[in-house]
């Protein structure tokens, strides 16, 4: 409903040999009950086919108990992304009310990052030199930054809307807190496909101003668009949602270089080029803003991080919402009045994103808090992640999993 050929193809290349093998033992299976209930209600049951249907209906429900089994965390989020589909064309209005408003800034940008995990980036440590441009730049940057939810789906809506005792309220949004505070709102997205049509992305974005779907996943496509949305003479807010490392990585460098070719395998080596190229994207659009005359400041994070597991000598990709890394994910602020590169070495919840916003936009609402700043030196004291089945949890409940300073390791001893 969310996805095409082409990223369902790219999802199940980075997959692990063995859930590979998983899937087609069960295509296997299934084809093989198929096959011998035709062959055995033909024999035994030559003029009543009552065994034939028995066959049939055992052979579904061990695939459906089976497939229920392994996917059961995931059936949910499937029932309401179908939900959005559904639901009315016509956007809900939103609960904010504004008490006040004196915005810093002319332009703002907002740039949700895709898959891109923190301790990958030299910004946060890594020997390799994966995003120097925003290691060097003058900003502000939080050490342990939380993502709400391990996927895109449950993420995104979650970083751009209020959420309240675990309850998304995706009407209550980013993009309608700018409208509200005065802004010019555009939203430019290279995940064309499911953020247009129904996703929860999708559904934030349709409260903008403009809104700009490019089909192909190649997030420099979208450079021409940013320049003339910020060239336009309104005060505005430009969000800006890119494809950057989603799965298959190889797939998202579109003929970028990549200079990695350590022995950890393809699907880490465009991983980290992938990084590289946000890191350049990133620079071209920090660069169009300082060619502005106006006032700028610009936030970047990633919706999620990855999970990564050695599978035959190689580095594979493997979703898990009980790994730590999959939250794990970078968080920066750079403006035209930041004159410092600085870490605030805190730990943070994304779950305090709209509040973030509020403040940043210059604006009291009746829905967030005044006055809150992201950047206080007092860390959270115990962040909360959803989980697939829509669940809260806590962070510190997870475990690591493969970390950046393993791969590295094995790059060195290779």
């Amino acid at each position: 409903m969310t996805t095409n050929i082409s990223e369902a193809v790219g999802f199940h290349e980075v997959l692990p040999v063995h859930l590979l093998l998983q899937g087609i033992f069960l295509i296997i299976v299934f084809a093989l009950m198929l096959f011998f209930n035709k062959k055995l209600s033909v024999d035994l049951f030559k003029e009543k086919s009552y065994f034939r249907y028995v066959l049939t209906a055992l052979s579904l429900i061990c695939v459906s108990v089976y497939g229920y089994r392994a996917f059961e965390p995931r059936i949910s989020e499937m029932i309401e992304a179908y939900g959005f589909i559904l639901d009315e064309e016509k956007p809900k209005d939103s609960d904010f009310k504004i008490i006040s408003k004196s915005h810093k800034y002319d332009n703002y940008v907002v740039i949700v990052g895709e898959s891109m995990r923190s301790d990958f980036m030299s910004t946060y440590g890594f020997p390799l030199e994966t995003t120097p441009f925003i290691s060097k730049m003058n900003k502000h940057l939080i050490s342990n930054f939380i993502s709400p939810a391990p996927n895109t789906t449950l993420s995104v809506p979650r970083f751009l809307s209020l959420t309240v005792d675990g309850k998304l309220q995706d009407h209550n949004n980013a993009v309608n807190l700018a409208k509200l505070a005065g802004f010019d709102t555009h939203w430019i997205s290279s995940q064309g496909f499911s953020g247009e049509s129904c996703s929860p992305a999708g559904r934030v974005a349709r409260y903008a101003d403009h809104k700009t779907f490019v089909p192909i996943q190649n997030d420099f496509v979208l450079l021409p668009t940013i320049e003339k949305a910020l060239l336009d003479s309104h005060n505005k807010v430009v969000f800006i949602h890119i494809v950057g490392s989603h799965e298959n990585p190889c797939s998202k460098l579109y003929g970028y270089p990549n200079n990695y070719r350590y022995n950890v395998g393809k699907v880490m080596n465009c991983y980290l080029a992938t990084y590289n190229k946000t890191d350049e994207f990133v620079e071209k659009v920090v660069n169009m803003l300082k060619a502005n005359s106006k006032s700028y400041s610009l936030v970047y994070f990633a919706d999620h991080g990855l999970n990564f597991v050695e599978s035959s000598g190689e580095y594979k990709i493997f979703r898990d919402p009980d790994i730590k890394q999959s939250y794990n994910v970078p968080f920066f602020v750079v403006a035209s009045d930041i004159r410092e590169n600085r870490e605030y070495n805190v730990t943070r919840s994304a779950f305090n994103m709209m509040d973030f916003y509020a403040s940043w936009f210059g604006v009291r609402t009746n829905l967030t808090k005044d006055d809150y700043d992201i950047f206080n030196e007092e860390s959270d004291s115990n962040p909360l992640v959803v989980n697939y089945d829509f669940s809260l949890t806590p962070y510190k409940g997870k475990h690591d999993g493969v970390m950046a300073s393993d791969v590295y390791k094995n790059m060195v001893a290779k």
